[in-house]
């Protein structure tokens, strides 16, 4: 199982259909939570179909630390720093569909582009230690 965004996407920039990273970027206390996302699986033509929605928390836990919560589990699934945290949950950030509930269909061809476009649109939030 991977996640797909499923919050809005305006950024004119990326494609329509396409999720726009903005709510992901860092500000000083941390980035918006809670943050919706999906459950996708991957398909044997290596594309990715949408299953369910869920929520995921994302958090600055301090000194560059950062973790992740699913709202179906408490276990953390991101850690360490934030460049170690976006280059792991990059892996599971995707598209968003323009119409969740109309796009049971859905497929999403390009998982490396999906993974350029985060990391490009993704500002890094440092924290000063104390």
């Amino acid at each position: 199982m991977m996640l797909i965004s499923s919050t809005d996407y305006s950024t004119s920039s990326i494609p329509k259909g396409c999720y726009s990273a903005d709510r992901l970027r860092g500000s000083a206390t941390g980035w918006p939570n809670p943050v919706r996302f999906a459950y996708i699986s991957s398909l044997p033509d290596q594309k990715y179909k949408l299953v369910k929605p869920i929520c995921v928390q994302l958090e600055c836990i301090g000194d560059g630390e950062w973790e992740a919560r699913f709202s179906d589990a408490n276990v953390a699934m991101v850690g360490g720093t934030h460049e170690e945290a976006i280059n792991s949950l990059a892996y599971d950030i995707m598209y968003t569909f323009e119409d969740l509930s109309a796009e049971e269909d859905a497929l999403i061809p390009d998982l490396e582009q999906a993974l350029q476009v985060l990391r490009e649109h993704i500002e890094v939030c440092e924290t000063d230690a104390d």
